[in-house]
């Protein structure tokens, strides 16, 4: 079995600046409509862009489009991934935090 760990960590005040110099188009780049339909707020979607990236660094996959993952949530609020773009089986789990002005990711990825 092959484990990897991915981390990431957005500062919100500089991830609000980006979204508000590139608007929704920004937003409709980074995140599917399902992301940005569930986001509460800015900082929540600064937590799903670190689990992105997290995600890219713990898989070491490549993608053409952020579209290719969808962050989502099962009921009980587990945050989750899905990739559209990959044949590959593999597994992972997902932490995400906020502190202050941080979101913080982390991805532990998987596979046999």
């Amino acid at each position: 079995m092959k484990i990897n760990i991915g981390c990431d960590i957005v500062h919100i005040s500089k991830f609000i600046e980006s979204v508000d110099h590139g608007g929704q188009e920004f937003l409709d780049k980074i995140f599917t409509q399902y992301e940005q339909a569930q986001a509460q707020s800015y900082e929540s979607l600064a937590g799903v862009f670190a689990s992105k990236e997290a995600f890219l660094k713990a898989s070491g996959l490549k993608f053409d489009s952020w579209h290719a993952m969808e962050v989502y949530k099962f009921p009980s609020g587990k945050p989750a991934i899905r990739v559209t773009e990959q044949e590959e089986k593999f597994s992972c789990d997902i932490s995400i935090s906020h502190d202050g002005d941080y979101a913080f990711a982390c991805v532990v990825w998987y596979r046999e």
